[in-house]
């Protein structure tokens, strides 16, 4: 419920007119994430876990908290290089 509640609140907010359009092009052909799903799990990562959470500990909860899913579109970042 919070994820939802959370979700709501970011997009009346429309944060993605705060956000710097960056052009990432990638000779790997390996796209990225959208900016606004990751700052709204990061933002929403730093309200769960009380701080500014790690990359790795987003990774591991966007594989298995649904409301980290639910924040990314079932995306899960990854922490490798390819």
């Amino acid at each position: 419920m919070a994820a939802l509640l959370f979700d709501e609140i970011m997009e009346e907010i429309e944060i993605e007119q705060y956000l710097k359009p960056v052009e990432v092009v990638s000779l790997l052909g390996r796209p990225g994430y959208n900016d606004v799903k990751m700052l709204k799990t990061v933002l929403f990562g730093a309200m769960d876990m009380g701080g500014v959470p790690s990359g790795r500990a987003l990774t591991d909860r966007c594989k298995v908290d649904l409301r980290y899913r639910y924040l990314m579109d079932r995306e899960t970042p990854s922490n490798t290089n390819p």
